[in-house]
């Protein structure tokens, strides 16, 4: 009986052979489609699960409710120890900086680090990076050892053996190599040159200090501790060893840093819990279209058959078994369509991975658990999409049958109009996040900073550029494509800004605000063109400007609750005046509000340079700047970008997002498609007499068209009123993320629906157009 039902099922498959593509086809791309957005799913939530005690730590961040950066994720560097002595439940404890920088000296050869990694020696037993060379217990014992990760040790050794050779930190100590590291994959640390916090204060740091927040700080807990009561106990700790400060401190597990970190001044890589919710709600819709598609298809096919069903019950067929033939063959065609997907997935695999820039191969992913649930999905889509057919045509006596096929159930199907409804309103929905998602990204990359971007180019200042930084500024604008040169410690997307607490006159003694620092030279505003709004820029004609002044921002005069800022003081750097203030710009991510800003002219403590190039022959110009920085720094190499790629960058996330939604959208589109297309040959076959009867009586083709796609039409404009609502409600909660975005509008609606209308009329049309232009001798020859 089994033989005889696959016999028939791959006989209707060659019978059949349009309907057959397009209903395996489009349910092998949506799964394919599905498998790929829970690998990369998997792959987000994979981040720092591979260290065994990941379970059993914690970041330590700070909260400040009355702070305007209410959540700030850096600490004071001595927290961290302070913490493990304080607390028996913390077995061990580690502070983690990126810091530093500079060149260093490997057989006489120069390598130019643009950070180091600073941390304690407990660090590599708290966490199971994977040591190829030395022992992680004793790495960072001795205060001038270095571990590197595998890359980085292949920079500077080659092939050699890198444990027990050295590394000379120009002017700041010889370090030795004591261990190596495999290349973390999914860490939301980078950790490429590691070093102890112990030679932190060669870099002109103070490590001991409390008034500093440079250090993400990290504790291990037993595994017996209650983390409810730590967590009490430790939110109000912070008050007792740095009374000056109201934060408290909050205990984030490890495993949620990746996703749940909204946190100021953050430098550890981290993502966003609403990318989950985008890809798994992206890959389900493509995947809800791929089974409408074939559950529609499915149902409309079914009624060719109620002839065989008849004959068959004649002869003796049970209802039983015409039940199971029907879900037999159903369930056939999606295990096909499963073995199918897979192949795809694993050609499109090294193309996804381009696209979303993964180091890792997904389909590490792949387990039997997973396997298991995906052969479930489509053993559900079988039999779902089988039990019309199933349970409906095997209901009939086989003498209704055969009197005559039962029309109205092929047309006017209830169930096909609503799977035809739900699957234009998910691709109509689609149409509408891409849209918007682009219209975001686009904002980002567009909107006005408060400076202009274009054709700035940024140097890191190795210590060599900083002692001749003078003579190389001035040597650089003799130059004819030169305009400006400046010098900055903080500029966008460089890093960290120093951040402290400040007083200011006139401040109520209550009121605490966080400023970010930025240290800048000469020139800064005017390189940068940014607008002074009230006083004056730095100027040498002010021997006090490098003393006693600063320039605050906008959104500083507003949380310092200044009525007129020029002229009064502030506890910052000694005693400082208000000379200017400068119109609001951003540095940060746009996730984040614009921050209160203090600036100081400090051009011995600046760290970038950034020239201004005029347009023309950027390429000359860059090779004078070259030519420059070799003549008064030989040894060191140079490197540069320029402004505007690094803010894209920052976007990265947004950007990739895009693109998965342009491609997967487009899949989604094509399915959808592929449907419509099927089902209109159906419905127009089926209408064949009806279209020659019209004909004949005097019906233009034109006519025709419109009453064959009228219909489907209908479905599209339901649809619209569907998936709009939606669309808004869930693009308004995820843009909420972002303190600056585009304004929706209403074009993207309008568009979508537009898109949808015409994706309707070409898929039908083509059908339709043929089935109007048929000779009507043909389908009413034999009436």
């Amino acid at each position: 009986m089994f033989k005889n039902y696959l016999k028939i099922a791959f006989r209707n498959i060659i019978r059949q052979k349009g309907y057959s593509f397009i209903n395996i086809s489009g349910l092998a791309i949506g799964l394919a489609c599905f498998i790929l957005m829970l690998l990369l799913t998997l792959d987000e939530l994979s981040f720092d699960r591979f260290h065994e005690n990941a379970d059993h730590i914690y970041r330590v961040f700070i909260e400040n409710k009355d702070s305007d950066l209410p959540l700030i994720a850096v600490t004071p560097a001595p927290l961290a120890a302070s913490l493990k002595k304080d607390f028996p439940g913390i077995t061990e404890a580690a502070c983690f900086n990126y810091g530093g920088g500079g060149l260093v000296k490997c057989d006489n050869k120069y390598f130019e680090e643009s950070y180091f990694e600073f941390t304690d020696p407990s660090f590599f037993k708290m966490f199971s990076f994977t040591f190829i060379k030395g022992n992680p217990q004793t790495a960072l014992e001795d205060p001038l050892s270095v571990v590197l990760s595998q890359k980085t040790a292949e920079k500077y050794f080659g092939q050699k053996d890198p444990l027990g050779k050295t590394l000379e930190i120009k002017d700041i100590a010889t370090l030795t190599v004591t261990g190596v590291i495999q290349d973390p994959k999914n860490s939301c640390m980078r950790v490429q040159f590691v070093v102890s916090n112990q030679i932190y204060d060669k870099f002109g740091m103070d490590i001991h200090t409390w008034n500093r927040l440079d250090y993400i700080t990290f504790v291990m807990l037993q595994e017996n501790a209650d983390v409810k009561q730590l967590s009490a106990k430790t939110y109000g700790y912070l008050k007792k060893v740095w009374p000056s400060y109201k934060g408290r401190l909050i205990l984030q597990p490890l495993k949620e840093v990746n996703l749940y970190s909204n946190l100021a001044y953050d430098p550890l890589r981290n993502s966003s819990i609403y990318v989950i919710y985008i890809l798994i709600s992206l890959g389900i819709s493509i995947l809800l279209i791929a089974c409408i598609n074939y559950m529609n298809l499915s149902t409309a096919r079914s009624a060719r058959r109620m002839i065989e069903v008849g004959l068959r019950k004649v002869v003796g067929a049970k209802k039983k078994q015409l039940i199971w033939q029907f879900l037999g063959e159903s369930v056939l065609f999606a295990l096909i369509a499963l073995v199918i997907a897979f192949i795809l997935v694993e050609l499109a695999l090294p193309h996804l991975n381009q696209l979303t820039l993964r180091e890792a191969p997904l389909n590490r992913y792949f387990t039997p658990v997973m396997v298991l649930g995906l052969i479930g999905i489509a053993l559900i889509t079988g039999g779902v999409a089988g039990s019309y057919p199933a349970f409906f045509l095997s209901s009939f006596k086989p003498v209704t049958i055969l009197k005559g096929p039962r029309q109205k159930g092929a047309r006017g199907s209830l169930l096909r109009k609503i799977l035809a409804i739900g699957q234009f309103s998910l691709s109509i929905l689609l149409i509408i996040v891409t849209i918007i998602l682009y219209k975001q990204l686009h904002y980002m990359q567009n909107v006005n900073l408060g400076y202009d971007k274009e054709k700035l180019v940024c140097i890191d200042m190795n210590a060599e550029i900083k002692k001749s930084y003078n003579s190389v500024k001035n040597e650089l604008l003799k130059a004819a494509g030169i305009i400006d040169v400046t010098a900055t410690d903080s500029f966008p997307v460089s890093g960290l800004m120093s951040c402290t607490f400040s007083g200011w006159e006139g401040r109520d003694t209550d009121k605490k605000i966080v400023l970010y620092q930025c240290v800048v030279d000469y020139d800064f505003f005017k390189t940068f063109k940014m607008d002074i709004l009230q006083g004056r820029g730095f100027s040498r004609k002010f021997p006090s400007d490098l003393t006693s002044a600063v320039i605050v921002n906008e959104e500083a005069v507003k949380q310092m609750e200044m009525e007129n800022p020029l002229g009064k003081h502030m506890s910052i750097w000694g005693k400082s005046k208000i000379i200017g203030v400068v119109k609001d710009f951003h540095f940060e991510y746009l996730r984040n509000k614009i921050n209160p800003m203090v600036i100081k002219l400090a051009p011995q403590n600046t760290s970038h340079m950034i020239v201004r190039l005029l347009s023309g022959n950027i390429h000359d110009t860059l090779d004078v700047i070259k030519g420059q920085w070799k003549s008064f720094a030989p040894e060191y190499p140079f490197e540069f970008t320029f402004l505007d790629d690094r803010l894209n960058r920052m976007y990265f996330l947004e950007a990739i997002i895009g693109k998965v939604f342009w491609v997967f959208t487009g899949l989604a589109i094509f399915i959808s498609c592929m449907g419509l297309f099927g089902l209109a040959s159906f419905l127009t076959e089926q209408r064949t007499k009806e279209i020659g009867i019209r004909k004949v009586l005097g019906a233009t083709v034109s006519g025709i068209i419109q009453l064959l796609s009228k219909e489907f039409l209908k479905w599209v404009l339901v649809a619209n009123f569907i998936a709009w609502p939606i669309a808004f409600l869930l693009m308004s909660k995820f843009l909420q993320v972002y303190a600056y975005r585009a304004p929706m509008g209403i074009w993207p609606f309008l568009l979508a629906g537009v898109l949808g209308l015409l994706i309707t009329l070409l898929s039908v049309g083509y059908q339709s157009t043929r089935a109007a232009a048929a000779n009507p001798v043909e389908a009413l020859r034999y009436e």
